[in-house]
């Protein structure tokens, strides 16, 4: 499963030929959830996931929701993704 960004101790990955719909995991070490990339809605969590940490992964995908969306056709199309900046 690629990584494609960490920041604040959260690491954002994707798996390869995953299911629809499309979106991205995030795991940290308090919780493990799977965010929608069309509305960053919590899909599925395990875990503490704080409001504060799910409000830092939506201002993140918010910012970059076109770079999440093409890397996930290059995961499901089998091809290596690209990083994606973190926040600050």
């Amino acid at each position: 499963m690629p990584t494609i960004s960490e920041f604040h101790g959260i690491t954002i990955m994707m798996f390869y030929e995953d299911h629809d719909p499309p979106h991205f995991h995030a795991r940290h070490a308090r919780f493990k959830a799977k965010f929608a990339i069309a509305d960053l809605s919590v899909l599925t969590s395990k875990g503490d996931l704080r409001g504060q940490d799910v409000g830092r992964i939506r201002r993140w995908g918010r910012a970059i929701q076109t770079e999440l969306l093409e890397n996930w056709f290059r995961c499901m199309r089998g091809e290596p993704v690209r990083k994606i900046e973190g926040l600050a």
